[in-house]
């Protein structure tokens, strides 16, 4: 009996063990759950204070921005409010504590006798940065390389995406004229019109302003030269495309042209705009058929009918006979019966 009870306390001491192990491990998983909780708390704050940080960082650098003079560069573009204007220049303010004064040569590359004449007070203006502030001196503005700069850039856009630019011819030089463009520009009287204009000329064209591209462009050397040519060609394209779709309207309509051209299998009839049609050896006459240049002659004024356009092909099918009656229309008139006439023989057959 004695052995059987202490089996039985040690049982109950066993399974007291047991049971405060696992109640052990459970709180000990709770330590780490909650440890785990308390860890990503404090990360949490950690991001949190960083970001509170880097906000004040970044309001901090906006103020800083906002209140300390912006660091100017040589060679910039800036604005400027002009302040006070007398005739040997003008003082003018970029948001300093102190203005700057622009003597009257550099606010225009224009002859004027006073800077009255080119900005006034209030007026915002751009202005090129000469030189900016430190040992070597106070802070050089000029409008006047402003103008010149911003005419260069105008220049390039212009050049780069091939857009005409309107200028005033001032003078004659050799091979053509000089054009204002902002800055004097080179326009070859090989690219003044259509066809090449003589030397003796080129007089006639200065003070009259036209639209140019740019066809040559390079800074570094001063190097501009412009075309008028193009802008007439691409007017006349346009033009000619626009009077196929006219032509086209016109199908089975009779108009008159001018013969340029007799080949041996037709004749090509300028329709006027740079647009020619071709009457093919077939149409020429209603008769048996003649060799081209015993039917027409170059340079000769024709009636003939518009048979077909194709304006995507840029082709045009003409027919002279059929501007002309059928000789069977009015057969019946000219020949009635019983009326004794001379012919020609022409041709034998088997059957006659």
């Amino acid at each position: 009996m004695e052995e059987r009870k202490e089996e039985i306390e040690e049982q109950v001491k066993k399974e007291a063990m047991e049971e405060k192990e696992d109640t052990k491990e459970e709180e000990v998983k709770e330590e780490e759950k909650s440890g785990e909780e308390e860890i990503r708390n404090i990360i949490k704050e950690m991001e949190e204070e960083e970001a509170k940080e880097g906000e004040n960082e970044e309001s901090l650098r906006k103020i800083t921005e906002d209140y300390l003079p912006k660091r100017l560069r040589k060679g910039e573009i800036i604005k400027a409010i002009v302040v006070k204007v007398d005739d040997d220049g003008a003082l003018v303010s970029i948001g300093r504590k102190s203005e700057t004064f622009i003597p009257l040569k550099e606010l225009t590359r224009t002859k004027v006798s006073s800077a009255k004449e080119v900005v006034h007070e209030g007026e915002e203006i751009d202005v090129y940065v000469v030189r900016t502030e430190g040992p070597m001196g106070d802070l050089v503005l000029s409008k006047r390389r402003a103008d010149y700069e911003k005419v260069w850039r105008k220049l390039k856009e212009a050049y780069d995406n091939q857009e005409p630019l309107e200028g005033e011819i001032t003078k004659v030089v050799k091979g053509g004229l000089l054009i204002d463009l902002g800055i004097p520009a080179f326009l070859p009287r090989t690219q003044l019109e259509l066809d090449i204009v003589r030397r003796k000329d080129l007089l006639n064209y200065v003070g009259k302003k036209f639209p140019v591209k740019i066809i040559e462009f390079d800074r570094e050397i001063r190097k501009v030269i412009c075309s008028r040519r193009i802008i007439l060609e691409e007017e006349k394209e346009r033009e000619r495309k626009e009077y196929f779709n006219e032509l086209k309207e016109k199908e089975g309509e009779i108009v008159v042209g001018t013969v340029v051209g007799i080949v041996e299998f037709g004749v090509f009839v300028d329709l006027g705009k740079g647009v020619e049609g071709l009457i093919h050896l077939s149409e020429l006459t209603w008769g048996p058929r003649k060799p081209p240049r015993q039917v027409v002659r170059k340079k000769q004024k024709v009636r003939v009918k518009i048979l077909k356009v194709d304006p995507e092909n840029e082709r045009v099918s003409l027919s002279l006979r059929q501007a002309k009656p059928h000789p069977w229309e009015n057969i019946m008139d000219k020949y009635p019966p019983g009326t004794i006439v001379k012919g020609k023989v022409i041709r034998f057959l088997p059957f006659g």
